[in-house]
């Protein structure tokens, strides 16, 4: 990523700094989040940040997973880009994306939600295995992801609302992401 309105702020190679998802966000510097709307989405971003960390490295042999977040330069969001390290592939695939966008008195662009996640990332997914020999293959994979999802998502908008996500929904993004996830560490990866 290479937006000059934000910073590293974290990367996360194990569960036990999953709590390093969270150090970026500045709710309370938001005018329209509520406490229990903050408090709702960043539990539900703690909850997918372990299972990512904890659950799906153990699903497939050799595979590791990460979490980097950015965070923007004014204090008012960030991104966390979940991405998978396959055997004998020579940089992480970004598979799903948790963004925070807050706003202050003088921004009315973002009203609600400020807490989302992208499943899957497909323009960043598909970067990221170009030249692969898999590509069809991610494409027709991503897409079914999102048509799987498509009914969590917000009208005309490709993004889930962690705010207004329940547990069980969660449950089933993590059970759909590890479909995908499962097949790319079937494959055999290495240069093409």
């Amino acid at each position: 990523m290479a937006r000059s309105d934000y910073e590293l702020s974290a990367e996360i190679f194990g569960v036990d700094e999953v709590h390093r998802l969270l150090d970026a966000d500045l709710p309370d510097r938001c005018d329209t989040c509520t406490k229990e709307n903050a408090a709702t989405a960043r539990h539900h971003l703690t909850m997918l940040g372990t299972w990512w960390m904890s659950e799906l490295p153990q699903r497939s042999k050799g595979l590791r997973t990460r979490v980097t977040v950015y965070r923007r330069l004014d204090g008012m969001g960030n991104e966390a880009w979940f991405a998978l390290q396959v055997p004998r592939w020579h940089k992480p695939i970004r598979v799903l994306l948790g963004t925070v966008q807050h706003s202050s008195g003088t921004s009315t662009r973002k009203k609600r939600p400020h807490y989302q996640m992208q499943v899957p990332c497909t323009k960043e997914l598909k970067s990221d295995v170009n030249k692969s020999g898999y590509e069809v293959r991610v494409n027709s994979l991503a897409e079914q992801l999102r048509s799987r999802l498509a009914d969590l998502q917000q009208e005309g908008n490709m993004s889930i609302s962690l705010t207004d996500l329940n547990e069980s929904d969660l449950g089933r993004v993590e059970k759909e992401v590890a479909v995908l996830v499962e097949t790319l560490g079937r494959w055999e990866w290495g240069p093409m």
